[in-house]
């Protein structure tokens, strides 16, 4: 059953000019599917996990923060969307699967984050680059060093997360509320900026009008005397 997956997916390559064209089709891609197959998943999870923790910071009136979760996701949404479609490019029907989300407090959330997106770019995505290459997979290797140039460009943000995982959360806090800071994601690549950028995107080399800004979260600060609502 393995093998007739593996030579369905290869003939699936060859009979895709793209894939041709990216050299895929020379090499039968025992370990790619699995590969994909795994990101796509964590991709998703991510996606569910800044979504929930987004929500989350909303409810414990940090807006600033779940605007950045919600930037998070957005980009991560992207990765996603582009790992997906290599996988239909081999043929292959995913059906991506993520856990429900673990909703901590926002400043455990912030260090969980933190913990994640850290060991991605350090370890995880080194690794599948590494094994994608072996395989002589270049267009899913580009995908896929596209989704860790991104991640590396969340380190900056995320390393400001740091203090907020600590005694210093409140400074975290208050200081995302004041700057209103804006984020802006490629539809691309996902790569995510505080400031749209000139020209090309640095990371995929397509047009910046491919960017998107990601919208602040709706918000109402709920004043101290209002009572909570019991519902209907």
């Amino acid at each position: 059953m393995r093998a007739m997956l593996v030579i369905s997916s290869f003939l699936a390559a060859l009979a895709d000019p793209l894939l041709l064209a990216s050299g895929v089709a020379q090499t039968p891609p025992p370990e790619t599917p699995g590969i994909l197959s795994e990101i796509c998943n964590d991709e998703y999870q991510a996606v569910r996990n800044y979504r929930a923790f987004s929500r989350k910071a909303l409810e414990e009136d940090h807006p600033g923060v779940a605007h950045f979760f919600d930037a998070l996701a957005s980009s991560e949404t992207v990765h996603a969307r582009n790992v997906l479609e290599l996988l239909r490019r081999l043929s292959l029907s995913p059906e991506p699967t993520a856990a429900e989300p673990k909703i901590q407090s926002t400043r455990k959330n912030l260090r969980f984050a933190l913990d994640v997106e850290l060991r991605e770019i350090d370890t995880k995505y080194p690794d599948y680059l590494a094994r994608l290459k072996r395989e002589n997979q270049g267009e899913a290797a580009k995908v896929v060093t596209w989704a860790w140039e991104s991640e590396k460009q969340h380190r900056d943000l995320i390393k400001q997360l740091e203090l907020g995982t600590g005694l210093f959360f409140g400074v975290l806090s208050s200081t995302l509320e004041s700057r209103h800071v804006h984020y802006y994601v490629c539809q691309v690549c996902g790569s995510t900026y505080v400031q749209m950028p000139e020209g090309l995107c640095p990371i995929c080399l397509s047009d910046n009008s491919n960017y998107r800004e990601v919208p602040p979260p709706p918000y109402s600060k709920k004043r101290p005397s209002e009572p909570e609502s019991e519902g209907p």
